[in-house]
């Protein structure tokens, strides 16, 4: 069974600011996430390098709920100009406010039940939504530190994308 994410109560960390590498087909690089909120709002932005160039930055705002992140836009821009603007209706995810979401998701689980794949209604570069899944990976070798939780998202309708996160139980599944 497939948990659905819009009625969960989260508790989401304080402002602070993540570094991440990151890899990006077979080319490594780094991210880094802001994480803004007053508890009634929020802001995030990931900025990102890969092999040396820059990559297009993104920004998601919203409110916070009952149900975790509630994204009302998401921006895309390119040396500092907007190149796309999306506006976003709950339960909606956006292409960054997921990561927040999935952690808020994880952490408000009972920690004595396994996780179940958790379904996150993602929105589409070109409109619509996606249902992506993420299921817990278990025993597969890994670099990571085995503390971490394993999940991968695999994409609704091609089965070439996925998503691999690993969230950390001690940070609040960050």
């Amino acid at each position: 069974a497939v948990a659905g994410v819009a009625a969960v109560a989260a508790e989401l960390p304080d402002p602070q600011q993540f570094h991440f590498r990151l890899l990006l087909r077979e080319q490594e690089g780094e991210a880094t996430l802001r994480w803004e909120s007053d508890g009634e709002r929020y802001r995030l932005l990931l900025q990102r390098h890969v092999a040396g160039r820059e990559l297009p930055e993104w920004q998601s705002e919203g409110l916070l709920g009952a149900s975790g992140l509630q994204p009302q836009r998401f921006e895309v821009r390119r040396k500092g100009r907007l190149r796309q603007g999306i506006h976003l209706h709950p339960p909606v995810q956006d292409r960054l406010s997921w990561l927040l979401q999935l952690a808020a998701v994880a952490q408000a689980r009972d920690p004595e039940q396994p996780l179940p794949p958790l379904a996150i209604d993602l929105a589409g570069w070109r409109g619509g939504v996606q249902r992506w899944v993420f299921a817990p990976v278990e025993g597969e070798a890994s670099e990571m530190p085995r503390r971490l939780l394993h999940l991968r998202g695999q994409h609704p309708v091609d089965a070439r994308y996925r998503i691999d996160v690993w969230l950390d139980p001690a940070r609040g599944h960050m």
